[in-house]
């Protein structure tokens, strides 16, 4: 993808679904989210709920993470026009987030298109099987592991003044 390093903001339209029903669209919000991937080969990409809702133009300057997950990179294209990644289930040992680590299982989809990123993804919460009412959990606003559900997120990268991007290795 030739992007190993950044910290964007980006606009989300989230959809939320009960965990054991993810296909069953529940609750929608739109959310600015923080990406930002890093590694020695840019193998991880965590992805934070921000709480703040989105509106026209630049992102506020303001944004911090609540909740993250984190991608352990699965492929990536010759093109460098696509990586795709996994969701973690446990942070690597020694390897520290910002926000509050959810364990999930799913995929994030990272694009380029012309300057922009892009993102796809979808999944649940790692453990939300396990409930007892996991087929009825309805979903909320409430980014903490407690509140099982499973989601599908786009969104664009909108620019923002805490913004990072490590120019690609020439």
């Amino acid at each position: 993808m030739g992007y190993t390093g950044f910290v964007v903001a980006m606009a989300a339209d989230i959809e939320f679904a009960a965990c054991a029903l993810p296909s069953r669209i529940l609750h929608r919000k739109s959310e600015h989210l923080i990406a930002s991937r890093w590694g020695d080969d840019g193998e991880f990409l965590a992805v934070s709920r921000t709480g703040i809702a989105c509106g026209p133009g630049d992102a506020p300057i303001g944004l911090s993470p609540l909740s993250t997950w984190v991608g352990l990179l699965l492929s990536e294209d010759r093109g460098e026009i696509e990586s795709r990644f996994l969701m973690l289930r446990r942070l690597p040992t020694g390897l520290t987030i910002a926000g509050s680590f959810i364990p999930a299982e799913g995929y994030l989809r990272l694009r380029r298109r012309d300057a922009a990123l892009k993102l796809k993804a979808e999944g649940r919460h790692a453990d939300c099987l396990d409930r007892p009412d996991a087929a009825t959990a309805a979903p909320g606003d409430d980014p903490r592991p407690s509140a099982a559900i499973a989601w599908h997120i786009e969104a664009v990268q909108r620019p923002w003044a805490g913004q990072f991007v490590k120019p690609p290795a020439a």
